[in-house]
């Protein structure tokens, strides 16, 4: 080989990079730190959010299983003897129906539906000024039901609108194994459904 192939070889090789300056070294150490505290930041985040997490399970895990609503409601797995759950839906103007989820306007009628754990008899109320009322069946009819889940009005279920007006008002359900008015409930449910005003 001559020198001369040679010497062209090195000289076009790139210089290496520059050494860097002392400013220039306090600004890489500084972009360094800021990377290092957003890693030890999202690793406190993630530690607490862990901890709450934690701490709701276990709050969960251990609440006392009061039912609010009081004896009779069934609140998931088998319903037991006498428990009962009421629960209701809204039938919109084109005929669908969805779970209640604020105030039912005026063009929606509500359905009701009841989950019982044996077989029995239902009466529906509404509360009044005047104490509660039975609705369904009407006084004097019976309502016959198994296990399982019920519509008032049975494969044709019955939907409601209030002649009261706007506000809150309660229904519940009473279970009885064996009086079809109802009398000794031995299961009964609550629920507040919210009107907006009449048409």
């Amino acid at each position: 080989m001559s020198a001369d192939p040679l010497r062209e070889a090195f000289d076009e090789l790139q210089d290496p990079a520059p050494r860097a300056t002392g400013p220039e070294i306090r600004a890489m150490a500084v972009r360094r730190r800021g990377e290092r505290r957003r890693i030890l930041l999202w690793g406190a985040a993630a530690a607490l959010l862990l901890v709450l997490w934690g701490g709701a399970v276990a709050f969960i895990a251990l609440s006392p299983e009061e039912d609010p609503v009081g004896p009779g409601r069934w609140r998931g797995g088998a319903a037991g003897d006498g428990l009962v759950q009421l629960d209701v839906a809204v039938e919109g103007p084109d005929g669908g129906v969805v779970d209640v989820v604020g105030p039912v306007t005026p063009e929606q009628r509500v359905l009701f539906y009841i989950t019982t754990g044996q077989e029995g008899f239902l009466c529906l109320e509404e509360q009044t000024q005047d104490g509660w009322t039975r609705f369904h069946p009407e006084p004097g009819g019976s309502w016959a039901v198994s296990a399982g889940k019920h519509w008032p009005g049975g494969e044709a279920p019955l939907s409601f609108r209030t002649d009261r007006g706007a506000g809150g008002r309660a229904y519940r359900v009473l279970f009885d194994p064996a009086d079809p008015a109802c009398g000794a409930a031995t299961g009964r449910d609550e629920i507040t459904v919210v009107w907006e005003g009449s048409r």
